[in-house]
């Protein structure tokens, strides 16, 4: 993915382009993100790692896809920065994964922001 990171730092420019390219990316992220999102969420739910009923994880892959999308153009903003890096690669997926923290079981807090928590 890294390798094509120029798609993200302007998805927006990109799609208000292109009526088709916008019809096909809906489609990709309620077709294909999302179920794949839930169901990583759920599996997380069946091993006791969160605690999240059905709208939640629904509500959480949204967010999730939804920071993963736009971090790019935000971190490059706030660090004014065009050029993408490996360290916002790093900050992105971290802010990513803290979405996780409320709904981890309390068994699990710990571990998550030791390897999580230095990242953001």
């Amino acid at each position: 993915m890294w390798e094509y990171r120029f798609l993200f730092s302007d998805v927006n420019t990109l799609l208000a382009r292109s009526a088709e390219l916008l019809g096909e990316h809906n489609t990709f992220t309620q077709a294909k993100v999302s179920p794949l999102l839930v169901n990583l969420l759920t599996q997380l739910n069946g091993l006791n790692i969160i605690s999240a009923d059905q709208t939640a994880m629904n509500d959480l892959a949204v967010n999730m896809w939804m920071v993963t999308k736009y971090w790019f153009d935000f971190d490059s903003s706030l660090r004014d920065r065009a050029k993408l890096t490996e360290d916002s690669k790093v900050r992105g997926i971290s802010r990513t994964l803290s979405l996780l923290r409320p709904y981890l079981l309390p068994e699990h807090r710990a571990e998550f922001d030791q390897k999580i928590g230095s990242n953001h």
